[in-house]
């Protein structure tokens, strides 16, 4: 137990917590370690505070290490460590606190999974006209793509719907190590209808349904 306390000659005594976190990350899959990610320490009191303590980057090694001194003021003692830790083709922790016992030194091993290379996303649903509940034909869809910072979207698929409202988006996507996670948006048009809310968000990798949905006449 790494701590140093202290007497204030009236019973109260004074105990700071000395904690090192020696930390190695690796790929999941390969067991391999990772270089450059960022790993941010806070000092957690509560679901809504915590402090800042620090940030490392792991070497060629997928190691850092973390060391810090910390005496609780009044109502702090069940603080706890965490970490946040973040990589650009893996999928990032938050709050991540397995093995960290304040006070202690602690080697802990941490493994990160890497983001999938095939990508498959679905989207499907209908649209009906508010108030007459007739479907719409014949919407213009256009299914956006993108994987890159700042954002730059693709055009991924365009449709229109059917006689029956239905429609379908599809897309088959290969990333580069180099690209980010794909995001989609879905975007329609059709006119002498309200368009105020006409993109809707879609998850990569997803096979998603919209139930009816319903456009206003203008």
């Amino acid at each position: 137990m790494l701590w140093l306390s202290c007497s204030l000659g009236n019973d109260d005594e004074i105990i700071t917590y000395h904690t090192i976190v020696n930390g190695t990350i690796i790929d999941e899959e390969t067991k391999l370690p990772i270089e450059d990610v960022k790993v941010d320490l806070d000092l957690t009191f509560s679901l809504f505070y915590s402090r800042f303590k620090g940030r490392a980057y792991t070497n060629n090694s997928g190691k850092f290490n973390f060391e810090d001194y910390y005496t609780p003021g009044e109502k702090e003692f069940f603080a706890s460590y965490n970490l946040d830790i973040d990589k650009k083709g893996y999928y990032g922790k938050s709050d991540y606190g397995g093995g960290i016992i304040k006070g202690q030194e602690n080697d802990i091993t941490i493994e990160l999974t890497p983001w999938p290379t095939e990508f498959h996303t679905i989207a499907t649903g209908r649209f009906l006209e508010s108030g007459t509940e007739k479907p719409i034909e014949n919407i213009n869809f256009y299914f956006l793509r993108n994987v890159s910072s700042p954002a730059v979207w693709d055009t991924a698929m365009v449709t229109q719907s059917d006689n029956n409202g239905y429609f379908k988006v599809e897309d088959h996507y290969t990333r580069k190590p180099e690209e980010e996670y794909p995001k989609y948006a879905l975007k329609f048009h059709i006119d002498g209808y309200d368009m105020t809310h006409n993109i809707l968000n879609i998850s990569a990798n997803q096979k998603i349904h919209y139930n009816d949905q319903h456009l206003k006449p203008l």
